[in-house]
């Protein structure tokens, strides 16, 4: 099952928000944001948003947090990263419709 590309944007949305929030995350978390964004990165109407620059740093973000000893610390030190990241989400979210 498809789902459309603003379901998408409000999943990886609800997923950071919450490794913003509880400072916690889990491998599966971080797979399945790299799923999304793998997915996310073949919308054409993405191409030229903030977004589509933000994608490959949210990526390495998570690539970067599977292997951290500390998800803490991996989060906190990401925090500026992950507020700019779910303001470009929201942007992008608000002016795509499908």
């Amino acid at each position: 099952m498809t789902i459309k590309i603003n379901q998408q944007l409000e999943l990886l949305h609800d997923i950071l928000e919450e490794h913003h929030s509880q400072a916690q995350a889990t491998a599966h978390e971080y797979q399945q944001i790299r799923r999304l964004i793998d997915s996310i990165q073949t919308n054409q109407q993405l191409l030229h948003s903030q977004l589509s620059a933000s994608l490959p740093q949210i990526y390495e973000y998570c690539t970067q947090g599977e292997a951290a000893q500390s998800q803490q610390s991996h989060i906190d030190a990401n925090k500026e990263n992950i507020d700019s990241w779910l303001k470009h989400i929201e942007q992008s979210n608000s002016s795509t419709i499908f």
